[in-house]
């Protein structure tokens, strides 16, 4: 038997997630924020801009 999973964001929130980032809000504020992994939302940018080599984030 085969699971499968639905996508557990809208692409609605996501697409608020990248708008906020892209006002310059690093990927750590926006996980904390919105209770997303950090992997998650630079998943999300990357596949956003994969030109983007390098993702903001508090840690740097």
């Amino acid at each position: 038997m085969t699971i499968k999973y639905s996508n557990r964001y809208s692409p609605e929130f996501k697409s608020s997630i990248m708008l906020l980032h892209k006002n310059n809000r690093s990927a750590d504020f926006l996980a904390k924020e919105y209770n997303v992994s950090v992997s998650t939302v630079t998943k999300w940018m990357n596949q956003a801009d994969p030109n983007n080599s390098k993702v903001p984030s508090d840690h740097e």
